[in-house]
This record gives structure tokens, sequence and C-alpha cells, in this order.
């Protein structure tokens, strides 16, 4: 199998569109093997906001463009940019020290941590600070995904809407098959559970460990100098974690939310752990598709969506991006120049 090659010759299978380039017919369907390229299509999700992510911070867009929300920006102000927003350099990362390891494991607060029978125990606001963390870095991961899709649906659609390019099949493939190779290795990172990583599979686990964390009388803490109205919501929200009532978080939930990352995961991740990240003599039967990327990268949005609300008390309306330049201008002229001869 070669990846990007298209189908060539005959009439595109029932229920599939295709487009005609040249001799060859491209299925353009969702249920198509992601190793060959299509039009992965999609539309907006209608709800008239948009959020924009960068390394330094975030915001949610209304459709006019209008800053709703800023999310945890970095060092310099989000500016509104028009239909977009700009936002300054992000802060550095501090790496990890001698002084930050502890028996044998890194240790990302020191100097505060309990020690309990000779071990390192960490408090619970170390714990909830560590998630919130992890959170950031795992929502800029997983708005990058939603990026690379909306660059990927907008070329497609350039494509498909100009005939006049001179046989994009091959050209087409090999962006095809950047952008799934990107995208399944994405999805498998958060599904992993690996000790030495930071995923979205790991920071539910952690909180399925620690339910108390979290709890009831630590989220309303976000609404300190709320209204009894606007402190009834905080108890609504906070009981759609717990199961209703309750003032830990329900291991159930979060236990059913790690099962349903893995489900719509899965077939995801068996290909990219045995066809990119290692050339597996077994192989794969089942190669999966656009469909699978799209229902994977939709359970990541919930699930980022969710646990932002419980960790940070912030709306995060759509992982979809807004971008605040035109990407597509670079393509407006020719790359190859004419030969003046």
């Amino acid at each position: 199998m070669v990846a990007g090659r298209p189908p060539s010759g005959g009439p595109a299978p029932a229920g599939r569109r295709s487009l005609t380039w040249g001799e060859l017919e491209c299925p353009c369907s969702t249920n198509t093997p992601i190793e060959r390229f299509l039009d992965p299509t999609g539309t907006d999700d209608g709800a008239g906001t948009s959020t924009i992510r960068t390394r330094a911070g975030a915001a949610v867009l209304d459709a006019d463009g209008s800053t709703l929300r800023s999310l945890r920006p970095g060092p310099r102000a989000i500016r509104q940019l028009g239909h977009g927003v700009t936002i300054g350099c992000a802060p550095t990362r501090r790496p990890p020290s001698a002084a930050r390891r502890r028996h044998g494991r890194e240790h990302p607060f020191p100097g505060s941590a309990r020690r309990q029978g000779g071990v390192v125990s960490d408090t619970t606001e170390e714990i909830l600070s560590r998630w919130r963390e992890w959170l950031d870095r795992i929502r800029e991961d997983v708005l990058h995904l939603h990026l690379n899709r909306h660059v990927w649906r907008d070329l497609v659609a350039i494509v498909r809407s100009n005939p006049a390019i001179p046989e994009p099949g091959h050209i087409m493939g090999w962006f095809a098959a950047l952008y799934s190779t990107t995208q399944a290795i994405g999805i498998r990172r958060h599904a992993d559970l690996d000790k030495q990583s930071i995923t979205l599979a790991r920071l539910l686990e952690q909180i399925r460990g620690r339910p108390d964390v979290m709890s009831r009388s630590r989220y309303l803490r976000f609404y300190h100098d709320a209204d009894e109205r606007e402190r009834k919501r905080a108890h609504a929200e906070y009981d759609s974690f717990s199961g209703g009532g309750r003032d830990v978080i329900s291991v159930t939930l979060v236990a059913a939310d790690l099962a349903q990352l893995g489900e719509s995961t899965k077939r995801i991740a068996k290909y990219a752990t045995r066809l990119l990240a290692h050339l597996d003599a077994r192989g794969i039967d089942d190669i999966p598709t656009y469909d699978d990327l799209d229902i994977a990268l939709a359970e990541l949005e919930r699930l980022l969506k969710k646990y932002t609300l419980l960790l940070r008390c912030e709306a995060l309306a759509s992982a979809e991006p807004v971008l605040q330049y035109n990407w597509k201008s670079a393509l407006t002229v020719p790359w190859i120049p004419p030969d003046p001869a």
C-alpha cells in the first residue's frame, strides 16, 4: 500500500462522491482509509463562537470576531484584531533540575512536598497545580490538532474547486500522508497511559485516583464573590462531575470518560503504533478512516471542554480555530515562476 495513492479507473463506489483529476478518480468520503487523499467534509458547529489558541494563550470569539473571554493568556495581552486575535510571545518553561527530583522521580514542586514514612507526598494544592499545568499543555496540543484539520479542509476545498490545477493527485497524496500521520500520532499521544507522559488519559487516570482533590468546596472558590444565583449554578456544574449531591468527583464518571476516550481512539492508536511509530511485522488489517480521525478529535474536544471547566472553571466554546490572518494568501501566486526562456 502506498500512502497517498488514489485508486484509479472505474466509477466511484456507491455512496461516495468523486472528483476526477485527469485519469484519476479520487474518493471523497470520510470512510476512505486515511492513507489516501479525500475531502474530510465538515461544517462549523453553529454555536456562534470559536476559539483561537497559540503558545501564549487563547481567546473565545463570537461570530463577528469580538473577544468574549480570554483563556490564560501568556505574558502579553490578547488584542482584538478584526475577526481574530493576536497573542503575544509565550512564556518559557523551566527545564527539570536535580533539585526537582525526589526518590528517582521528578517532583514538580521542590521544597514543599510532605514526607510520609520517608516517601514524598504532594499536598492537595500541589496535585491540583500539577493537574492544571498538565491541562494547559494538553489544551495547547489538542487545539493544534484541530488547527491542522482546519488548514487541511481549507486546502482540500481549494483543490476541489479549481479543476485547472494539473494532476494534483500526487502532491495532495503527499499532503494527505503528512496530515494523517500528524493527526494519528497526536491522537495516540493522548490515549497513552505511560507514566512519563503528559496526556489526557493520564490526567483522567490521576483524577480518578484522587477524586477528593477538586472537591465541591474547592470548586466553589471560583465563585467566592458570586451572588446566590451564580452559586446555585456552581453547585449544578459540580453535580455534573460528582454525579449529584456528593462533595467529591465521581470515580465512576471519570472511569466512563477514560473508557470512552480509549474506545474512540483505539483504531487510530493501533494504526499509529504499528505502522507509524514502528514497523510492526503484524501490520494492520483495518486501516482507520478520516471518520475515525474526526470521531477521536470530537472526543478529545469533549473531554477538554469538560475538564477545563472542572480544573479552571473556564468555558471553552470550541477547539476549532479562528485565524487572524489569511493563510491561503501564500497560494494566490504561482510557486514556480514562468520560465524566462
